[in-house]
C-alpha cells in the first residue's frame, strides 16, 4: 500500500459560530488524485485551507507528510481560485511564476538561475512563456490561471492544491490542463476542487463530497453506509451536457 501522505482526523471549524465543517475525517495517500465536490458554501476551499495551514481548526488534527500543516508548507502547492495585483504595481507574469521560488527564510534573496530555468520550465509547460515579460494587470482571466498554476508548480511540489483551476479557460485549454494534470499525477499527490465532469470520470482517482461533513468514494463505489442523510449534489456540467456520475446519497 502506498504511504500516507494527508490524515484529517475529527475536523470541525466554524465561522463567527456558524458551522462550516463538521466531523471530517480523510485520508490521501500517495500519487492519489482526489476530487472535492459539493455545494457553494459547502466547506470545500476552507478544508484546502486548513490542510495548508491557511486556517486553524476549532476541533480536530491534521498531519500532512506526519507533520503540522505549516511545517509542510514547502512541500505544497497551492492554485487558489483567483489572483489581485493592485494597479500600477509593474509585476511581471514571470515575477509571479518567481514567488513560487520563495523557500521560508529566503527573504531578501535574489533568484538565481536554478530558479529562472525552473520558472521557465514551468512556464513553458502550461503555453505562458511568451507572456513572461508582460504585466499581470493586462492578462486575461485565463492567462491569469496559467499564471497560478505555473507559480505553484515552480515550488517543485510533492502535492497540489487546485480550487477551480478551470475557472475563466476556454474548452481547449482546460484540456490542455488536465492532460498536464494527469501527467504530473505520476509523481505527486493532486487534491482538486471542481465541478467538472471530465476530471471527476477521466482523472481522479476518488471524490470527496463536502457539505459540512465529508463523504468519500472510492473509485466512485457507493457503499450503503456512504448513502446515509448526506447530500452532494452528482449532476456535473461536461461539454455543456449534465451527467449524473455519483448516485445520491440519500435513500
Amino acid at each position: 500500500m502506498s504511504r500516507e501522505i494527508i490524515r484529517v482526523e475529527d475536523l470541525w471549524f466554524s465561522y463567527n459560530g456558524h458551522p462550516v465543517l463538521r466531523e471530517v475525517d480523510l485520508v490521501v495517500r500517495e500519487k492519489a488524485f482526489l476530487a472535492l465536490i459539493g455545494p457553494n458554501g459547502g466547506g470545500k476551499t476552507t478544508l484546502l485551507k486548513l490542510m495548508l495551514g491557511l486556517l486553524k481548526p476549532d476541533r480536530g488534527r491534521i498531519r500532512i507528510f506526519d507533520a503540522p500543516p505549516a511545517a509542510a508548507a514547502h512541500r505544497i502547492g497551492y492554485v487558489p481560485q483567483g489572483i489581485h495585483i493592485e494597479k500600477g504595481l509593474p509585476v511581471t507574469a514571470l515575477d509571479v511564476v518567481l514567488m513560487g521560488r520563495r523557500m521560508p527564510g529566503s527573504k531578501g534573496r535574489g533568484h538565481g538561475n536554478r530558479d529562472k530555468i525552473a520558472a521557465r520550465h514551468v512556464m513553458e509547460q502550461l503555453g505562458i512563456w511568451d507572456l513572461r515579460d508582460r504585466p499581470v494587470r493586462g492578462l486575461s482571466g485565463g492567462q491569469r490561471q496559467r499564471l497560478l498554476i505555473a507559480r505553484a508548480l515552480a515550488t517543485e511540489p510533492e502535492v497540489l492544491f487546485l480550487d477551480e483551476p478551470t475557472a475563466n479557460v476556454d474548452a481547449k485549454g482546460q484540456g490542455e490542463l488536465y492532460d498536464l494534470l494527469r501527467a504530473l499525477n505520476a509523481r505527486m499527490t493532486i487534491l482538486l476542487v471542481s465541478h467538472d465532469l471530465m476530471v471527476v470520470s477521466s482523472h481522479c482517482h476518488a471524490v470527496a463530497c463536502v457539505n459540512e461533513r465529508l463523504h468519500y468514494h472510492d473509485e466512485a463505489e457507493i457503499t450503503d453506509e456512504m448513502m446515509g442523510a448526506f447530500q452532494c449534489p452528482v449532476d456535473l456540467i461536461a461539454h455543456g451536457h449534465p451527467h449524473r456520475v455519483l448516485r445520491s446519497h440519500e435513500d
